[in-house]
């Protein structure tokens, strides 16, 4: 509907520069809901990679540990943390510096299991 709107034409487009990719590393990273893709999505998963091998990418294959699938709680800490700073600046302790800041990220990270406690 908008590509009518702006009076684009997918197939009306400019043609594309080659490009080398030789000896560029390129991480194709599954997670734990990757297995959950339906066939066309694993069909365009599958060309990407050879289409990157095929102009010279050296491509891996990266399994992230189970302790990713916690993602999203990761995310409701962090986005609530940036809403206090946002919003309570005044009277939150994160008006503080940047690098408290960055201690506050470890506490956070070391309490879902992401970053070792240093001794």
């Amino acid at each position: 509907m908008l590509t009518k709107v702006f009076r684009l034409d997918p197939d009306d487009r400019p043609p594309l520069k080659a490009v080398c990719l030789k000896g560029a590393k390129v991480a194709m990273i599954k997670t734990h809901v990757s297995n959950d893709a339906g066939p066309g999505t694993r069909g365009a998963w599958e060309k990407a990679g050879a289409l990157l091998e095929g102009a010279g990418a050296v491509v891996e294959d990266v399994e992230l540990p189970e302790v990713f699938k916690r993602c999203h709680e990761w995310q409701d800490i962090i986005v609530s943390s940036e809403v206090r700073v946002a919003f309570l600046s005044s009277t939150w302790p994160l008006a503080a510096p940047p690098r408290s800041r960055m201690v506050l990220v470890r506490v956070v990270l070391r309490g879902v299991g992401m970053v070792q406690q240093s001794t």
